[in-house]
C-alpha cells in the first residue's frame, strides 16, 4: 500500500491531471461516438478502450471507477482491450454488463488467429461484472480471450464462450491471480479453458456457488496449469462439460472434500518431474 501510495503521488507531481470529485463513471455503446464525453448515456463512448483511456488519464482521487456498457458487441482490436495503469483507483475499475444477461453484452477478439480478447497487465485492479467474452467468428483459431500477466483480476457472473477445440483459450495467466465470484458460465469448444503459469485461481467460497453452461463445453483441459494452485469448493455444476478436469505439472486443485470441484468427465492429473 505505501508503495502504491508513493506511485500515485509521484504521478500527480509529474503529470498534471484532472482530479476526480465523486465516482467517475462512463459510459459504452454501440451506437456511440469516441468523440462524445462518455458521461452520460445519450453521450456514450463508442469503445470500451476509450473509457479506460480517459479514466487512465485523470487522478480517480480515491474514487472505484465504473464503465458501464450498452448491450451489444464489442469487437477488439488485434492486441485486445488493454487495460491501463490508473491513478488513484480506491480498490478497483469495474467494467460492467449485466450479471442476469450477459450473453447480451459481448467483448469480442478478431476473427483473425492468434489475438487478444482483453489483455491485462498493469497494476491496477479491474474486475470484469456481467460479461461474455469470447471470438467473433466460429471458425477462428489460436485465441486467448482474456490474458493476464503479472497481475490479478476478477471476474463476476461472467460467459467465456470458445470457438475451436484444441485452439482456443479462455483465461490465460502468466504469474497472475483470478478471482471468481457468483457464478461463471462455459460454452462452446476449446483448447483449455484455464491456461495458467505460476499462477493462482481462487473460486471465492463465500459468494461463488456454480460452473454452468446451456448448451455444453468440450475441451481438451478445463484447467492447464504449470506451478499452479487452484482452491475450488463448495460449488456445483450445471450443464454438460466433456474433457478432462484439469492436468498440472506441480500444483494443487484444493476442494476441502466440498462441492463438485472442476467440471469434465475425465478425471485430473498432477505430475511432478524427478529430472
Amino acid at each position: 500500500m505505501r508503495v502504491k501510495a508513493f506511485l500515485d503521488n509521484a504521478y500527480r507531481l509529474i503529470f498534471a491531471r484532472d482530479v476526480a470529485t465523486s465516482q467517475p463513471i462512463f459510459y459504452v455503446s454501440p451506437s456511440g461516438s469516441d468523440s462524445n464525453n462518455g458521461l452520460t448515456v445519450g453521450t456514450a463512448f463508442l469503445t470500451i478502450q476509450k473509457a479506460i483511456d480517459t479514466i487512465a488519464a485523470i487522478d480517480c482521487n480515491g474514487f472505484d471507477p465504473q464503465i458501464i456498457l450498452a448491450a451489444g458487441t464489442y469487437v477488439q482490436p488485434g492486441t485486445g482491450l488493454i487495460l491501463k495503469n490508473c491513478v488513484g483507483v480506491g480498490t478497483k475499475v469495474a467494467i460492467v454488463g449485466d450479471p442476469n444477461n450477459r450473453t447480451a453484452y459481448k467483448i469480442q477478439a478478431q476473427n483473425a488467429g492468434n489475438r487478444y480478447g482483453i489483455y491485462h497487465a498493469s497494476s491496477t485492479y479491474y474486475e470484469l461484472v456481467g460479461l461474455e467474452i469470447g471470438v467473433n467468428n466460429s471458425v477462428s483459431t489460436n485465441h486467448k480471450l482474456l490474458y493476464v500477466i503479472g497481475t490479478s483480476i476478477g471476474l463476476n457472473n461472467c460467459c467465456f464462450r470458445g470457438a475451436v477445440l484444441g485452439q482456443t483459450d479462455g483465461i490465460v495467466l502468466n504469474n497472475a491471480l483470478v478471482t471468481l465470484s457468483n457464478t461463471l458460465r462455459v460454452e462452446g469448444a476449446w483448447r483449455w479453458v484455464f491456461d495458467c503459469n505460476d499462477s493462482e485461481v481462487f473460486f471465492d467460497f463465500a459468494n461463488f456457488t456454480n460452473i454452468n453452461s446451456s448448451g455444453g463445453a468440450s475441451y481438451n483441459v478445463f484447467l492447464n496449469g504449470v506451478l499452479t494452485t487452484v482452491i475450488v469448493f463448495n460449488i456445483t455444476h450445471t450443464g454438460t462439460f466433456t474433457g478432462k478436469r484439469f492436468e498440472l505439472i506441480v500444483g494443487y486443485v484444493q476442494t476441502y472434500g466440498f462441492g463438485a470441484g472442476l467440471p469434465g468427465n475425465s478425471a485430473g492429473t498432477i505430475s511432478y518431474p524427478t529430472s
